[in-house]
């Protein structure tokens, strides 16, 4: 039996940010649309689960991945290995670095 889930949450950082792309020479000065993650969950019911995480940024580095992996793991019990974290590559976002996200 195949179970499913999806979640979504609004991942807009405060205004005063640099945005990605414009050559580092644009910040964000308010908010025009909600920047999101979006959660896919899979699961086949013999014991193999997996998610595919998707986020409104320009990109997403090693360091991003791996703690929400960790954090997937550590929350849902979803292997990090069977985690799958994307960027849409969306411009006028910001890029997706763990600085950023989880205060470092």
């Amino acid at each position: 039996m195949l179970e499913t889930g999806c979640g979504s949450a609004v991942i807009t950082p405060r205004a005063g940010l640099q945005m990605a792309g414009f050559l580092g020479k644009r910040i964000a000065e308010g908010v025009h649309d909600d920047l999101m993650a979006r959660a896919v969950y899979l699961a086949d019911g013999r014991g193999n689960r997996m998610m595919l995480i998707v986020v409104d940024t320009l990109e997403v580095d090693r360091q991003f991945v791996d703690e929400v992996r960790r954090r997937v793991e550590q929350e849902t019990g979803v292997p990090a290995v069977c985690c799958l974290v994307a960027a849409i590559h969306k411009l006028r976002s910001l890029r997706g670095r763990a600085g950023r996200f989880f205060g470092r």
